[in-house]
């Protein structure tokens, strides 16, 4: 009896000692936050200029392209207002954002979409055209 109590005892201290509460670990590549492997994607709502909805799909194509250095994934993009396009999505250096034309701009524009050692609250500031006059 005492030899089964004390196993029931170790199991139960072996049990607890094992369980432990997940630590909250952030994600550490791109993929974590927006996957670019070839196939992935992803629908966003969109408020067009004259204030309708719309919604973009974004679709990685699995090749990339080089601008000023920087290397992005060619994604597939397609909308009701806008139809079928191209634009490219950058993942590197803890930054995320898209590149397109800007129809109302008329210029390239790179959008940062979101920073990974920013806290909550603060802002992302950038210049979006590559000649800096936006």
């Amino acid at each position: 009896m005492k030899r089964n109590l004390f196993i029931i005892l170790a199991l139960l201290v072996l049990c607890y000692t094992s369980c432990k509460k997940d630590s909250v670990n952030k994600p550490s590549s791109a993929n974590s936050y927006f996957p670019v492997t070839a196939g992935s994607s992803w629908r966003y709502l969109d408020f067009t200029q004259d204030g309708t909805k719309d919604t973009i799909s974004i679709k990685l194509t699995g090749t990339t392209t080089t601008f000023n250095g920087k290397m992005y994934y060619n994604v597939s993009t397609s909308s009701r207002q806008s139809g079928p396009g191209t634009e490219y999505f950058y993942a590197a250096n803890h930054v995320y954002a898209l590149r397109a034309l800007n129809a109302y701009a008329g210029t390239i524009i790179e959008l940062k979409l979101y920073n990974d050692t920013v806290s909550v609250g603060n802002n992302l500031i950038s210049s979006p055209t590559d000649n800096g006059l936006i």
